[in-house]
């Protein structure tokens, strides 16, 4: 199940699918919590006309943000509200998604995975290519530096990791795809 919800976050992020990483998909062994249905996952964004992302406290309208085009968005969030907010705004066929989520899947990781994992795998059954090819949104972890204290006890594996300036497309392959606007959506918490 993993492997097939992978094949279509791929299918959604489009001409964009090689900058698109997820290991708690590509490996079909990875748990995954129980997750009923997509509809229950983002049951509040989907009550929502547009998709939103909050952000300590404030609403950001990604429609909204995505609207004059060419726009390429960073959703540098929370990964479950990062997810959520790509599959709505998939769902709309605002923009192609793309998962940068190279956190590891451990079991007994600092970061968890089988919440996400549930996730993308409810969310993937509902993905469409978007209407508008101009527009881009990359899901980032915010997550992924996160600071935790461990003792010297602590038998957890430490799967957080930085992103390189090659995790994601440079200024020139932007221009090439006629992308004119980036912005970044971020929590200030």
């Amino acid at each position: 199940m993993n492997l097939q919800a992978w094949a279509r976050w791929q299918a959604a992020a489009g001409p964009w699918r090689g900058w698109a990483i997820c290991p708690a998909l590509s490996m079909p062994a990875a748990r995954t919590a129980t997750v009923q249905t997509a509809a229950d996952v983002v049951d509040q964004a989907a009550a929502l006309r547009t998709a939103t992302a909050q952000t300590a406290g404030d609403r950001v309208d990604l429609a909204e943000v995505l609207r004059p085009g060419n726009t390429a968005l960073l959703l540098d969030l929370d990964p479950l509200v990062g997810v959520r907010s790509a599959a709505q705004v998939s769902r709309q066929g605002l923009a192609h998604v793309v998962l940068v989520l190279p956190r590891w899947p451990h079991l007994d990781g600092v970061l968890p995975t089988p919440d996400l994992t549930g996730l993308l795998v409810a969310t993937a059954r509902d993905l469409r290519q978007p209407k508008n090819a101009a527009n881009v949104v990359f899901v980032l972890d915010g997550h992924r530096q996160k600071l935790i204290r461990r003792s010297i006890n602590d038998p957890r594996v430490d799967n957080r990791y930085a992103l390189l300036a090659a995790d994601l497309p440079n200024l020139r392959t932007l221009r090439d795809r006629d992308i004119t606007r980036v912005v970044k959506v971020t929590s200030t918490r």
